[in-house]
């Protein structure tokens, strides 16, 4: 008899091959599937990160990072909370007192500036991706956003040997927050490494996007203490993880 991570791989297939096709039947342009399944279990420590963050989320002020956007959605999202995860990633950096932060997935920068702006003058935040910052059209960072608490590394992290290289970064770092291409194969590949890689350890992770139909047999396969922040974070979802 399958197990239910089974059936629910297979229901999640089963809507991808069959159903992911067009535009969902709502009137948002930025509406994708999605698939539902039973919460699981957070332990009380995310339970109390998470009221916190929301908490203090509420009382960010994150303009200056808005003005660094390229055009006006982007700022707008910057300023909406919840609805967009950057004021709850900055405060979950604050409640963690978190120094040194990963991020997997740089894109335009905003995440990384908001984050910035919680960490302390110690602090360093290592953004992970495949394409030079500087090469992604509207980019919000700059030259001088680098060689201090800002570092960017270029490589595939669910590739086992640049995985390796990284490690002890990674292990070491207080919180991650991956926000890749969510196909699926490579969020799957890096958790796949990175988990088990952290247990014992106190490094707290945030996935992005866990709602995706791509995301959804990623998180539902998580088995570490974890917490859907979605109503507090990002409308496409936010998970946290804490592999203890």
């Amino acid at each position: 008899m399958p197990t239910p991570a089974q059936r629910f791989r297979r229901a999640a297939g089963f809507v991808r091959r069959n159903v992911h096709v067009g535009r969902p039947p709502v009137s948002d342009r930025s509406a994708r599937w999605s698939v539902i399944a039973p919460a699981a279990s957070a332990d009380a420590q995310l339970v109390r990160i998470g009221l916190a963050a929301a908490e203090r989320a509420q009382h960010l002020d994150l303009e200056a990072v808005a003005a660094r956007a390229q055009d006006s959605d982007e700022a707008s999202w910057v300023r909406q909370w919840p609805g967009e995860h950057y004021r709850l990633l900055a405060a979950l950096i604050d409640c963690l007192s978190a120094k040194n932060v990963v991020e997997v997935g740089t894109f335009t920068g905003l995440s990384a500036l908001a984050m910035l702006t919680a960490l302390p003058a110690d602090g360093r935040l290592t953004t992970f991706d495949i394409i030079p910052w500087a090469d992604i059209d509207g980019t919000a960072l700059r030259n001088d956003d680098f060689g201090g608490r800002l570092v960017q590394h270029l490589g595939d992290l669910s590739d086992v040997a640049t995985f390796a290289v990284h490690r002890d970064l990674l292990t070491s770092a207080d919180l991650i927050f991956i926000d890749g291409p969510k196909n699926g194969r490579f969020e799957a590949g890096l958790l796949s490494l990175l988990l088990p890689a952290l247990q014992g350890g106190h490094t707290t992770v945030v996935l992005d996007d866990i709602r995706f139909l791509e995301m959804a047999d990623v998180w539902e396969s998580i088995r570490e203490p974890k917490l859907d922040l979605t109503s507090f974070g990002h409308w496409s979802g936010t998970g946290v993880v804490a592999p203890r």
